[in-house]
């Protein structure tokens, strides 16, 4: 099996191939360059600067063994829509999905992570449509992510142990619909009428989990709503 960026590896006995993927000790250091979806097998250590350089991967699954993202390792994945990185990954280092132009999400499971502190960490925001990186980053409130975004005016959204904090349709994100329909139900429980929430919105949409919906549940929703909206302009 040859490396994907012309290094002929056939022969190397530390080099191992599995569905299309290159595994040299528990590191992920290339691929085959025909994946259009990579699921890194459990066990997977690190991913080395550069594994997934200009891949056609559309789809990734990362494995709850990860602890490394090296730079740049997914640099140029122009297809690559969602990114899921587990909470053992303590480090995200730079230009990790640089030039990543149909980027959508990236959750960042460790609310503590590393995250390194410049603008083109994850691709940057550019006037040029086909050359700016539009995403939106998911991580826990309060976290080194949320403190990035608002660094860097990206788009934010906190999370919870049920989904996205807010999301009262369950579309992922927080909009103006989700905190009126919030307050709405926030009134129906002041009024003592019957609630239309199921228990999952209620969890999801408590976010100062007091275990119900109030009056700050509604704010809170309202708040990531315009601060999404201020760094995009899209909604």
């Amino acid at each position: 099996m040859a490396y994907r960026h012309g290094k002929n590896l056939s022969g190397t006995p530390l080099i191992k191939g599995q569905t299309g993927v290159l595994y040299v000790d528990g590191w992920v250091v290339g691929d085959d360059g025909t994946l259009t979806s990579v699921n890194i097998k459990e066990g997977t250590r690190g991913i080395a600067a550069f594994s997934f350089w200009l891949s056609s991967i559309e789809e990734l699954t990362l494995p709850q063994s990860l602890k490394y993202i090296c730079e740049h390792s997914f640099y140029s994945c122009a297809k690559l829509k969602t990114v899921a990185i587990p909470s053992e990954v303590s480090v995200i280092g730079t230009e990790e999905f640089g030039q990543c132009y149909g980027l959508e999400r990236i959750v960042i499971m460790n609310p503590d992570c590393e995250i390194k502190d410049t603008d083109s960490t994850f691709g940057k925001l550019s006037d040029d449509i086909t050359k700016s990186c539009d995403y939106t980053l998911y991580s826990y409130k309060n976290s080194t992510t949320q403190a990035y975004s608002e660094k860097y005016n990206r788009k934010f959204f906190a999370i919870n142990n049920y989904g996205v904090i807010g999301d009262s349709n369950g579309d992922k994100r927080v909009s103006a619909s989700d905190a009126s329909t919030i307050f709405s139900e926030y009134r129906r429980s002041y009024r003592g009428e019957s609630a239309k929430f199921t228990s999952e919105q209620i969890r999801v949409c408590d976010s100062n989990e007091d275990g119900k919906i109030t009056a700050l549940d509604a704010s809170y929703a309202f708040s990531a709503y315009k601060k999404a909206y201020r760094a995009n302009g899209e909604y």
